[in-house]
């Protein structure tokens, strides 16, 4: 179960109103892409907690993955993550330097998160090189395992 206590400000003013319930999911798959918040025990040494939100220019941790019913009783899913200040490393588009901010955002889950293809401490490795919309149709990329 997920509780909103501790996001109620953070909720309110990005929503505009309290929902009544929110369901946590740990992984999500939307356009094609999975999504894994970092309570998602993974398998395999691939992270898709990590990803480029690509409407702001910037990278995020997922952190939870939630459900909301909107006034209308629409379902969107929404993230709430951390955000990261990053540079390019090495002088290549696909390696980031990170820094972590110390707030979190939330954010609809839409087609302008692109999941990263692997992170370590420091530094995340994506496909940035390529547009969302083709990324999501390029069958070239790695796709995520589940």
């Amino acid at each position: 179960d997920f509780s909103m206590q501790p996001y109620h400000s953070l909720i309110h003013s990005t929503l505009g109103f309290t929902p009544n319930a929110a369901i946590e999911y740990n992984r999500v798959s939307v356009g094609g892409f999975v999504y894994h918040s970092v309570q998602y025990s993974r398998p395999r040494k691939t992270d898709s907690t990590m990803a480029f939100l690509a409407s702001r220019g910037s990278f995020v941790k997922i952190e939870h993955i939630v459900c909301f019913d909107d006034t209308a009783c629409n379902k969107d899913v929404y993230i709430f993550s951390r955000v990261f200040n990053s540079e390019r490393a090495f002088g290549t588009p696909h390696i980031h330097a990170l820094e972590v901010l110390p707030v979190y955002h939330l954010y609809r889950l839409d087609s302008s998160l692109i999941p990263c293809i692997y992170a370590e401490k420091y530094r995340i490795y994506s496909d940035l090189t390529r547009p969302p919309h083709e990324a999501k149709t390029n069958s070239n990329l790695p796709r995520p395992r589940i």
